[in-house]
């Protein structure tokens, strides 16, 4: 599957990753028969052919950390639909969910975003239309990703907007975790109390 990476929260893509990848990583240089080399993380490659170092995760680009996670993502958290996703959710509510990372794929809407088909980064659109809320302390701003009658809500902060922006009505996919929102219709028939608090996002 072909796709972007456009946003990465660092802060909140290491609270995530840790568990799955660890605190304290190896950096590994493969060479290859060309000559070249790529710089890889542990276990990806035999021993004979490391060399490397061991660096703490938060010393990592953000986009390392990400595109590691999605290697070592649970299946059961990942939805390949919104439909799939909310149904599950529903079916979670009994648990104690708060937290739990996923991973979704859907049409990302912003509500409020008005831009022309052609973005322009060097001559970026006025974004202040966009409505923003606290939550958790941050500015975020509440999108939703939809798809099959269904619709999840996503928080993003504020600062993603701007690269966010140009993907509004696009298929995406995110990774976040998800958290607390009064009850609300997701769309056939299902009530749930869970928003999905964005972390990183894909452009298809």
């Amino acid at each position: 599957m072909s796709r972007t990476l456009i946003y990465v929260n660092k802060e909140k893509v290491i609270g995530v990753a840790v568990p799955f990848i660890g605190s304290e990583v190896k950096v590994i240089k493969q060479t290859s028969a060309s000559g070249g080399f790529n710089w890889l993380l542990q276990g990806e490659v035999s021993r004979a052919k490391q060399e490397g170092i061991t660096t703490q995760i938060h010393d990592l680009l953000p986009e390392t950390i990400v595109n590691k996670l999605i290697e070592c993502f649970p299946k059961e958290l990942i939805f390949e639909n919104v439909d799939d996703c909310t149904r599950v959710l529903k079916e979670w509510e009994q648990q104690d969910n708060i937290g739990k990372p996923i991973f979704l794929s859907g049409i990302l809407r912003i509500p409020n975003l008005c831009i022309s088909e052609r973005y322009d980064p060097l001559s970026p659109p006025d974004l202040s239309g966009v409505k923003s809320i606290l939550y958790n302390g941050e500015e975020s701003i509440i999108c939703e990703i939809v798809g099959d009658g269904v619709r999840l809500p996503l928080y993003l902060n504020r600062d993603a907007l701007t690269m966010v922006g140009y993907c509004n009505n696009q298929m995406v996919d995110v990774i976040g975790v998800l958290g607390f929102s009064p009850w609300y219709d997701a769309g056939k028939s299902r009530t749930i109390n869970l928003i999905l608090n964005g972390i990183a996002i894909w452009v298809k």
